[in-house]
């Protein structure tokens, strides 16, 4: 441990801690053979378990204020999992609810407090490298806890992801105390626009991953009688993906792997109807459905590590990202249940299926438009601010007249490139405040832009 830097003591934390969440609190292959062993009902068990992960989530986010709270919480979350995942062997069915519940919750509360080293550990540019490397750690550790779980031994499976959890928490232990620079996280006052665009964020990552849930919950039950596959295959396709992804990444690509993902979803789910029951058939359904699942996955995290520079609580970003996630999942797999138990066929479950990819598809292009944009504009107006008062007069009075405004528009822009506020602006030009909005409003429409923030980083653009 001593020999890493931070950045891989990172990867490593979020790795073997997420591989321990794959294995058992999410659905894992641990946690159904020893369901199996112990003959429990795992239908609401596993929703109940997703819920509870999702709110240990969410109750981070907004209770952890404070960089010193995330090494602490961290701690007693690994802790406590260590503790009491081996006792879910020798429980009764009451009992193992208890344990599941509050393993998930506390393993939702150490994964959201990740963030606050993946933001002070990580340089932005190595941010996409680095959760792209955790997820792929996470699902080879996932594999091999499956593998022992379903041949050679439950318990040696439980002993192995405890370990998991052990590695979590030395690595946690040695990182060093310096790499925070402040105690309390800094509070943000977002604009409406940054509201609507995260909103729209996270709404796309949950209708993204409904037919995650009911790939889990409805193709991966019908195929369980291929142990041999669905032990250890059904990850692989995830982690080619993510390597693909992560090793010809380019921005201006990113919109076309997102097209390619939904084109994906909707051909296994198609190919789920035509083919007929086989391993051959469940490996060509995998190869599309969780190659998909890897793509949108690392894109929407890559854009939650991107929004760490703008948004200055990173534990409270990663919750509402994670736990937009899981309600997805948490959403596909209730839909799940509701195929099964009302003996729906195949071809209800396409239409199902194809009814999410249509949502996600409508909202992608403005989702993917309005993050950009705010991502980049947040980051020019960091620029902006960097200069002195003197640069900004520079630059506010020599601007080309890009968009034809007129004499008294352009006056107007100097002012509100010097961020002056409209009752300052009337002050100065000695006119009313309102004929000053309507000013405002017309050089916002000429330029194609909604706020202040988003027509000084357009002209900053322009002008570097």
């Amino acid at each position: 441990m001593k020999n890493l830097s931070n950045k891989h003591k990172t990867t490593l934390l979020y790795g073997v801690l997420f591989g321990y969440v794959l294995s058992f609190v999410f659905e894992g292959r641990v946690y159904f053979q020893a369901t199996k062993l112990l003959s429990y009902d795992t239908s609401n068990q596993m929703l109940m378990a997703m819920f509870c992960h999702m709110i240990g989530l969410l109750a981070t986010g907004i209770l952890v204020k404070r960089r010193r709270s995330t090494k602490q919480v961290m701690f007693f979350t690994i802790l406590a999992c260590i503790i009491l995942t081996p006792f879910f062997l020798f429980s009764n069915m009451l009992v193992g609810y208890l344990i599941i519940a509050f393993t998930s919750f506390l393993s939702g509360m150490a994964v959201a407090c990740w963030a606050d080293y993946y933001k002070e550990c990580v340089q932005p540019e190595a941010r996409m490298t680095t959760i792209a490397n955790s997820l792929i750690i996470a699902n080879l550790l996932m594999i091999l806890a499956g593998l022992i779980a379903t041949y050679l031994s439950i318990y040696g499976s439980f002993i192995l992801i405890s370990l998991y959890l052990v590695v979590a928490l030395c690595t946690l232990v040695s990182f060093d105390n310096e790499y925070s620079c402040a105690d309390i996280y800094e509070l943000q006052k977002l604009s409406h626009s940054q509201i609507h665009t995260l909103c729209l964020f996270f709404a796309f990552v949950v209708v993204a991953t409904i037919d995650s849930g009911l790939m889990y919950g409805v193709i991966n039950l019908k195929y369980e009688v291929f142990s041999y596959l669905t032990s250890w295959f059904w990850a692989i396709p995830y982690i080619i993906a993510i390597l693909i992804m992560k090793s010809s990444y380019e921005k201006k690509k990113e919109s076309y792997f997102l097209y390619i993902a939904f084109c994906m979803i909707g051909m296994g789910f198609i190919f789920n109807l035509l083919l007929p029951f086989s391993a051959i058939s469940y490996i060509v359904i995998d190869i599309f459905l969780l190659g998909a699942a890897g793509i949108i996955d690392l894109f929407w995290t890559s854009k939650v590590g991107e929004s760490f520079e703008y948004l200055k609580n990173p534990v409270r970003v990663l919750s509402v990202g994670w736990a937009a996630n899981v309600f997805g999942v948490f959403i596909g797999g209730i839909l799940s249940k509701k195929v099964i138990s009302s003996k729906f066929d195949d071809k209800d479950l396409v239409i199902m299926a194809l009814i999410v990819i249509a949502i996600s598809l409508i909202l992608l292009p403005e989702m993917l438009k309005r993050l950009y944009l705010l991502l980049e504009s947040t980051k020019c107006i960091d620029s902006y601010k960097e200069q002195s008062e003197v640069q900004k007069k520079e630059f506010a009075c020599c601007i080309p007249n890009y968009e034809n405004l007129t004499n008294r528009e352009k006056e107007i822009l100097q002012q509100i490139l010097l961020g002056k506020t409209n009752k300052d602006i009337s002050l100065e030009l000695s006119i009313s405040e309102n004929t000053v909005k309507t000013h405002v409003r017309n050089i916002l429409s000429k330029y194609g832009v909604t706020n202040r923030a988003q027509l000084i980083s357009i002209i900053w653009q322009k002008e570097h």
